[in-house]
């Protein structure tokens, strides 16, 4: 495990050095000849395709160093580290190839182990999860597969009906990364996927899988140009949804999730303003301190006997003081605070959207809820009575495996947004706004630390927790067990009705059917036609 770390850590860096080349490189390779017929695979290094590329490895590096610690007694290790490493290269299909094809191959590789990866514990509610996770990905592969579908019609001269082609073509993708990046109404299932183990959280649901939609997007950004429009509304309700459940929930990790959630619909709203540069930026500073506090919540849950109670990060503020100040360090690049990651990514994308106003509101009512979650979040660390019961608070040994992932990836978190805001996002991409703009962001952020601190003394969220925000506007009960129930038994009755009923009498059986009347009548009608011919035959 450690090996792989290593070698993902130095594949990374080598790779590392193709972010600043201005230009593309394709890489073919023959997997396949026969004759004249040849099937190759290409792979195209870029600045988007290389920087993602490396975000992904040096997550994934940490991540089997915090596995060492996580999953040390677990039987089938083995098992979960080849799933992991599976996740990894369906990544490298999907992030590298230009292919529909090949990327299909990736994005289905990402699907089928996603749902290994989230069932791995095996119990009602991760089955309950992974079949969630499975159906919706399910409908992002038949979207795909659609879109492919309509790019081998483009095969004609009629302008008009390209035109229309690209626009249905446009509409299936959008959909299709939306299913993957968990926009309304595909945001259930990422919640409902935090039954999985800890670093499958870290890694697929924090860094990788949710952002590989907003990498597509970013890939085909000329083909979904005719749907920006409500792509910004879909992003707005996901932004509020889940940023008013991150601010009612008491479960540890779907706290985290809806943050995950919120920020996801931050980028997706960034992209529908044509911000594309600055959604991309986003969405690599957000993986690296996503991935971090979420290896920091999985400390607070193994050393709870797995209780993912939200209360318990206060005893971890006094037990651990150093996994204290990583999740403050976390939470404050998710608030956007001066000079780290989160800043340089964030004040960009509110600076681009004072293009129009109306946007710009939309981008800082998503950062005031963040800030709302993210101090509702420090208050229970800081501030909070302790409550450990010692029958379930344990103190592992091998606790220090997870000081060199988290060190390294919160180090990255403070270092490397201004470093790649310098160095990648160029000037030409740059927007500069007045300071009375940049004050209103200041007030806005400490009027809206006002409100949570004034909120949360005053038991103000216990009020506000009703059964419409509480069941995520609905979605929870929409896409819950009782609802696959009742679509499985009606499939059921319908397949009877229909599959095994009148389309087989209609269809196969039927024809078999009458091909046997239709013998038998003919059969009958010779058997009787021709003697009687043969007699009139004699009598003429």
């Amino acid at each position: 495990m450690v090996g792989l770390s290593v070698l993902f850590f130095f594949i990374s860096l080598i790779l590392y050095f193709f972010i600043g080349l201005q230009s593309v490189y394709f890489l073919e390779l023959d997997v396949f000849s026969l004759t004249k017929f040849h099937v190759s695979a290409i792979f195209i290094l870029d600045f988007f395709s290389v920087l993602f590329f490396f975000t992904v490895m040096i997550i994934s590096s940490m991540i089997y160093f915090f596995s060492q610690y996580y999953m040390d007694q677990e039987k089938n290790l083995k098992v979960f580290i080849s799933l992991l490493s599976l996740f990894v290269l369906s990544m490298v299909f999907l992030i590298f190839s230009p292919n529909l094809i090949f990327m299909l191959l990736g994005w289905d590789g990402l699907g089928v182990t996603s749902y290994l990866l989230v069932v791995y514990y095996s119990n009602y509610s991760s089955s309950v999860a992974g079949l969630l996770t499975f159906l919706v990905n399910r409908v992002g592969d038949v979207l795909f597969f659609s879109s492919i579908c309509f790019f081998s019609l483009i095969m004609d001269w009629s302008i008009i009906d390209q035109k229309f082609y690209f626009w249905v073509i446009g509409l299936l993708m959008s959909m299709t990364f939306m299913t993957k990046s968990a926009q309304v109404p595909f945001s259930s299932w990422l919640p409902a996927a935090m039954s999985a183990p800890t670093p499958v959280s870290s890694l697929v649901h924090s860094s990788t899988l949710v952002t590989a939609g907003v990498y597509l997007m970013v890939r085909f950004s000329n083909l979904l140009v005719g749907q920006m429009k409500w792509l910004l509304i879909v992003s707005i309700f996901t932004i509020c949804v889940s940023g008013i459940l991150a601010n009612l929930d008491w479960d540890l990790k779907k706290i985290i999730a809806f943050s995950t959630l919120s920020q996801l619909g931050f980028m997706v709203s960034s992209y529908s303003c044509f911000l594309v540069i600055f959604c991309f930026f986003h969405l690599i500073t957000h993986a690296l301190f996503k991935a971090s506090l979420f290896m920091c919540s999985g400390v607070v849950i193994h050393t709870h006997d797995n209780s993912q109670e939200f209360r318990n990060v206060s005893s971890v503020g006094v037990f651990f003081p150093v996994i204290k100040s990583s999740i403050l360090v976390c939470l404050l690049c998710l608030c956007g605070f001066p000079f780290t990651s989160g800043f340089f990514s964030k004040d960009l994308i509110l600076d681009g959207g004072l293009v129009v106003i109306l946007f710009f509101f939309f981008f800082l009512s998503g950062v005031l809820l963040t800030v709302f979650y993210s101090l509702r979040f420090s208050f229970f660390l800081l501030f909070n009575k302790i409550f450990v019961r010692n029958k379930n608070f344990v103190l592992s040994d091998s606790i220090y495996w997870i000081l060199f992932p988290i060190f390294f990836l919160v180090f990255l978190a403070l270092s490397m947004g201004n470093f790649w805001a310098e160095n990648f996002i160029f000037l030409s991409s740059l927007i500069f706004v007045s300071s009375g703009w940049k004050l209103l962001y200041f007030l806005s952020l400490m009027l809206s630390g006002w409100l949570c601190i004034t909120g949360l003394l005053n038991n103000f969220f216990f009020v506000l927790k009703k059964f419409f925000f509480s069941c995520m506007w609905f979605l929870m009960l929409i896409f819950s067990s009782r609802s696959f129930t009742w679509v499985f038994f009606n499939s059921l009755k319908y397949a009877k009705i229909m599959d095994q009923g009148w389309l087989e009498q209609l269809g196969p059986s039927g024809l078999v059917t009458m091909k046997f009347i239709s013998m038998k009548m003919f059969g009958a009608f010779f058997s009787l036609f021709f003697p009687l011919l043969i007699f009139f035959f004699f009598v003429m």
